[in-house]
């Protein structure tokens, strides 16, 4: 934030960001989760996009198929992004950075969680 606008910077971004550096799961993966569940949570819950949807498609694979696919994608982000409290106990920095990028992404997220080394602090001898 520039205190003399008000207004956020980008340099104070740039700075944050280096400041919690978080392994960050290649953008292919960041458009294709992404849009996936966009695609699955519009046609859960929208009525349009679900009318359009049996237009194109016919109804396949169903709407009650398509809903629990919505829930099971949910669950799975959100006890993937709980799983993410694992940095916590690594002691790395940005812990609170990598459970919301697990919220988002999912699995390519933890899996760089999984491969980051704990922070020297925190290792043990034993």
């Amino acid at each position: 934030m520039d205190p003399r606008s008000g207004k956020a910077s980008g340099a104070g971004l740039a700075e944050t960001v280096r400041a919690y550096p978080v392994s960050r799961p290649h953008l292919g993966w960041w458009l294709s989760i992404g849009g996936g569940l966009t695609l699955v949570f519009a046609l859960a819950l929208s009525d349009g996009a679900w009318s359009e949807w049996v237009n194109v498609f016919g109804g396949f694979p169903g709407r009650f198929a398509v809903r629990c696919i919505a829930a099971g994608a949910a669950a799975l982000h959100v006890s993937e992004g709980v799983l993410a409290r694992l940095a916590v106990r690594k002691g790395l920095p940005a812990a609170r950075c990598w459970g919301i990028q697990t919220l988002l992404v999912g699995y390519p997220s933890l899996r760089l969680l999984l491969l980051e080394p704990a922070a020297p602090e925190r290792r043990s001898i034993a």
